[in-house]
């Protein structure tokens, strides 16, 4: 039996966690990566905090949107060993796609400034085809 789509309407993420989904549109990136890939982009107005950074970590996490990734750097020494990287899922470019499709018609100064730090260029999400795929 096919799934059903859920019909009950996502809640729309928080600006700070459409930030973090559009840092990992660019590539996979640690913790530390993300909120200085946030404050730089928003130059500073959006600063998180570690509790707040790795708690929107952990439910984009246990939402499917993204995962945690094994294409860090070969621990150098212990402080790299330790560092997390994350990556978005296909979920997690569509729901980062379903975030911005409404901003995208919005004739704003805001809107304007937002897509210039963000979506020039719009990143393409990683092929998910496998060897053998037509």
């Amino acid at each position: 039996m096919a799934k059903r789509p859920d019909p009950t309407p996502r809640k729309a993420l928080s600006l700070p966690v459409v930030y973090i989904l559009l840092a990992l549109s660019e590539g996979d990136l640690h913790g530390y990566a993300i909120k200085q890939d946030v404050e730089r982009r928003t130059r500073g107005a959006i600063r998180l905090g570690p509790g707040t950074l790795y708690e929107a970590i952990q439910r984009l996490e246990d939402g499917g949107l993204i995962a945690e990734s094994t294409a860090g750097a070969a621990p150098v020494h212990g402080q790299e060993a330790q560092r997390r990287y994350y990556t978005l899922t296909d979920r997690g470019w569509a729901t980062l796609r379903e975030e911005i499709r409404p901003a995208m018609g919005m004739r704003t100064r805001t809107s304007q400034c937002f897509f210039t730090c963000w979506c020039s260029p719009w990143p393409s999400p990683p092929s998910t085809s496998t060897v053998g795929e037509a």
